[in-house]
Parts: structure tokens; C-alpha cells; sequence
């Protein structure tokens, strides 16, 4: 009997809905550091993307943060997708047909080892 007791008490502790420590927290996708980190996974996603597009950041659709050994990203981001017109491009060319894309973003930043990486890139047709 008192361990039942001792489950209803720890439920009950536990409000419906209420965050888990240490999980994903939601953010304002404007927040300038949501957008720094938006633009820091779209340099990293350019350097590894091995193909003649260059992905233009668009808008923050919705944004996650959680702490961990330093703060993940989780990022659904509208990108524009460009030619390349030579390799230090930072923008389409306004007049391109620019193909616009989805892609869900995972970054991990660790500012003390001055580090980041992009653990997930996945995009979609939008």
C-alpha cells in the first residue's frame, strides 16, 4: 500500500506538460541568438554540401535549444538553393531562380573550445 502511495505522490509531483530537465527548450526563431546559430549551420552545411548550389538562409521556421556539454541547435530553417557563381558567395543573386527548401538543422556549439558542429542536415522541397 505505501508504495502505491509513494507512485501517486511522484505522479502527482509532475505536472502534465511540464519540461523534462536537460531536453529541448523552445525558442523564439527571431532571437538574434536562434539567427546566429541559424547562419553558423548554414556556413558549416555549405562547406560540406560538394555540389555546384550554394543555400541561402531564408527564415527561421521554429528553433530548439539543450544543454548539454555546450548548446545543440534544433533548427527548421527555409533556405534558398543558387548556382554558384564562385566560391565566397553569402547570398543568391537577386535576379537567379532560386529553388526554395526545408531542412531541419542540428547544430552543436561549444564556445569555450570555439567549436561547432553540424550534427544533422536533412532537406526537403518545400
Amino acid at each position: 500500500m505505501a508504495f502505491w502511495w509513494l507512485c501517486v505522490t511522484l505522479l502527482l509531483a509532475f505536472p502534465c506538460g511540464a519540461q523534462m530537465v536537460g531536453g529541448p527548450v523552445e525558442q523564439s526563431p527571431d532571437s538574434p541568438l536562434v539567427m546566429d546559430a541559424a547562419r553558423v549551420a548554414m556556413t558549416l552545411y555549405n562547406e560540406q554540401a560538394n555540389d555546384k548550389y550554394f543555400y541561402a538562409l531564408g527564415k527561421v521556421i521554429s528553433a530548439k535549444t539543450q544543454v548539454v556539454a555546450g548548446v545543440i541547435f534544433y533548427l527548421e530553417v527555409e533556405v534558398g538553393r543558387c548556382e554558384k557563381q564562385n566560391q565566397q558567395m553569402t547570398s543568391c543573386p537577386q535576379d537567379s531562380n532560386t529553388k526554395t527548401l526545408l531542412c531541419d538543422l542540428s547544430l552543436w556549439e561549444q564556445p569555450w573550445e570555439n567549436s561547432n558542429k553540424l550534427l544533422k542536415s536533412q532537406c526537403r522541397d518545400a
